[in-house]
């Protein structure tokens, strides 16, 4: 107390901008999407980044998986809602959700479509190692969803080695 009377105080330093919320953060409102996501028996890893990070952000998500015990024990955990491959499965979470703002099909790379028609190929560099892919596609995913972004809907985004994202 005496050396802040005698005005020896160091400046502390902020830990928050202006608007309250953390250096190198942006926070925005997108209400609450409905993202469906295919590809769960295919690769697994980066369905789970997808699944995660649009769940963490609020979304309602619903996955598919032929592996029932699996894509369950998922759900459970990740807080989606998994769906057995079956046909008609479209249709079932349609009428559950109503129509997807995003789908996501995941196989080699990773597709994302929006209702308007656009779509994004989110796909790695030839030196890109798998976990940072896994790693980073479901941040770009959301990032990509979000409405402020929506100039960049449409086209190629490439992961490179060291986890940076490269619009083509």
């Amino acid at each position: 107390m005496e050396e802040h009377r005698q005005g020896g105080v160091s400046s502390v330093k902020r830990r928050f901008t202006p608007s309250g919320q953390k250096p190198g953060y942006a926070c925005f409102r997108i209400g609450e999407p409905v993202v469906f996501v295919k590809g769960f028996d295919a690769a697994p890893s980066t369905v789970a980044s997808v699944v995660r990070a649009f769940r963490n952000a609020g979304c309602r998500v619903a996955f598919t998986s032929a592996d029932i015990k699996t894509g369950r024990a998922f759900a459970q955990s990740s807080g989606a809602r998994h769906y057995p491959v079956v046909k008609g499965v479209e249709e079932k979470i349609t009428t559950d959700y109503g129509v997807a703002n995003f789908t996501v099909e995941v196989e080699e790379r990773c597709l994302l479509f929006c209702t308007c028609g656009k779509t994004v190929r989110i796909q790695a560099d030839c030196d890109c190692p798998s976990e940072i892919f896994d790693e980073k596609v479901g941040e770009v995913c959301l990032y990509l969803s979000l409405p402020y972004s929506g100039w960049l809907i449409g086209g190629t985004v490439t992961m490179l080695r060291n986890g940076e994202v490269r619009l083509v």
